[in-house]
């Protein structure tokens, strides 16, 4: 800020000298050869308002002050935030959360991780000074796209320091089968079906029997009170010479998000 000032009359030794009390504590002295003197200072924290006054001097005897308020907003504290785009429910994601820089004069109380999923953890400073900018959690379910985002609290308030988008995609169920190797005709066959699913999904089972009749769909409800275990009849072996007819059994697993 540039501050102008008019005298009728430079007395005494050519020019003036000023003293500048910038309100902060910091009070400058210096000289000047025209009339108007440059401020240039650094406020080193905020929220604040501040008074200055100015006052310049002819010589001894012939002073005069004025003053103005300087309010200092606070800036907020930032940090790099990185981590993959894209994982798979039920496995872990790590997010990078770089040094935080603050260019006021504050003292960070507390940390946090909002995952996105309704998650949210918080950090005393030692525990993240400890986790050294890796954190790590796991999605239990997907598709999804969550926003994690990291804060910081200061005496001046709750900030965010950065964000970090995320793509979690399902996974597909797992699937075990378990039955006889043979069976006659017209026989009663037992298929056991285990499922499996990272994130807990309902399943449900689409059965073709490898004999031309229609595929069997069974929910997992519908195979719990099967005991885990579905039948089947085989009505006939292939007609000719040969007494015995190869079929392949082929099971889908499907979870409601799409995946199988």
């Amino acid at each position: 800020r540039t501050i102008s000032f008019s005298d009728g009359q430079d007395n005494g030794a050519a020019g003036w000298t000023y003293t500048v009390d910038y309100g902060d504590g910091t009070v400058i002295n210096g000289s000047t050869a025209t009339p108007s003197i440059e401020l240039n200072h650094l406020y080193a924290d905020g929220d604040a308002t501040h008074a200055v006054v100015v006052t310049v001097t002819d010589v001894a005897g012939e002073s005069f002050s004025d003053g103005f308020n300087v309010t200092v907003s606070n800036t907020a504290p930032s940090a790099p935030v990185s981590g993959a785009a894209n994982v798979a429910e039920g496995v872990a994601f790590t997010l990078s959360v770089g040094a935080v820089v603050d260019p006021g004069q504050d003292t960070i109380t507390g940390y946090s991780i909002a995952w996105g999923d309704g998650t949210t953890v918080t950090y005393t400073p030692a525990e993240w000074q400890a986790a050294a900018g890796s954190f790590s959690h796991v999605y239990a379910d997907g598709a999804a796209a969550p926003v994690i985002t990291v804060s910081a609290t200061d005496e001046d308030g709750s900030f965010v320091l950065g964000t970090h988008s995320l793509s979690v995609s399902n996974a597909n169920p797992g699937l075990s089968l378990a039955g006889a190797a043979t069976t006659n005709e017209g026989a009663s066959y037992s298929l056991a079906i285990t499922g499996s699913d990272v994130a807990a999904d309902t399943l449900s089972y689409s059965i073709d029997w490898g004999d031309g009749s229609p595929a069997q769909v069974v929910t997992a409800a519908q195979l719990a009170t099967l005991g885990g275990s579905v039948g089947h009849v085989f009505a006939d072996d292939q007609d000719g010479a040969v007494n015995t007819t190869p079929r392949t059994i082929t099971v889908t697993a499907s979870d409601e998000d799409g995946g199988s």
